[in-house]
């Protein structure tokens, strides 16, 4: 199991990636707390709550991920439970959030408001197509994992009392950072799109004319 530990430390320590995103979601908080909008405070309310109840799924969500992928070969049952929540709500709400924020980015550049802004348009959009293809590049190495190495899937908790073969959990740890490493370099290109253009963002959403 020493092999299986040593390459398990490099799976948990690319969560210190996550903390790129959520220091843009600090910086777009801050950026939203100075915007003074006199016919948009509601709207600005909820847009800021939204990027709050964000930075708090995230910070959530690395915790657990580095706890469930730190304890992962411990006989640790108390803190099994708790970190399995990584996988079964963390993980899967900050990939759907995630998706969402590429989607209305994307929509956000085709709407008739970028025409007024070309310059940064011209500058942001190979960024967010770099960010969308590490991120899909990220997310097929994981259904690759999921589809060639089943037994990776399974409660890693319960290896000591299952028969895996460690050379298909050391692959399958493999991939594994190198899907963390592909989809966090894409979130993290996303989010500095966010963050640059956020006031733009929110304009072209709740208030397009004004723009």
């Amino acid at each position: 199991m020493e092999a299986l530990d040593l390459i398990n430390v490099n799976v948990y320590m690319t969560n210190i990636l996550l903390l790129l995103p959520i220091l843009f979601i600090i910086l777009i908080i801050r950026k939203i707390h100075h915007w003074k909008e006199n016919k948009l405070v509601i709207q600005q309310f909820y847009f800021l709550s939204f990027w709050y109840i964000l930075l708090f799924v995230f910070i959530i969500g690395i915790l657990l991920s580095t706890m469930y992928h730190f304890y992962m070969f411990e006989n640790t049952p108390a803190i099994h439970k708790i970190a399995i929540l990584d996988v079964q709500a963390s993980a899967p709400t900050l990939a759907i959030i995630c998706f969402l924020l590429f989607v209305f980015y994307f929509l956000y550049l085709n709407h008739p408001c970028v025409k007024t802004v070309l310059s940064i348009k011209h500058v942001t959009m190979p960024i967010y197509w770099i960010a969308f293809i590490c991120s899909s590049i990220g997310v097929a190495s994981y259904l690759i994992k999921w589809i060639s190495i089943p037994e990776s899937h399974l409660n890693l908790f319960t290896i000591y009392k299952k028969n895996i073969n460690d050379n298909d959990m050391m692959w399958g740890l493999c991939i594994h950072i190198f899907f963390h490493y592909m989809v966090y370099t894409g979130v993290s290109l996303l989010f500095l799109l966010y963050y640059i253009e956020i006031r733009p963002i929110f304009k072209a959403f709740f208030n397009s004319y004004d723009i």
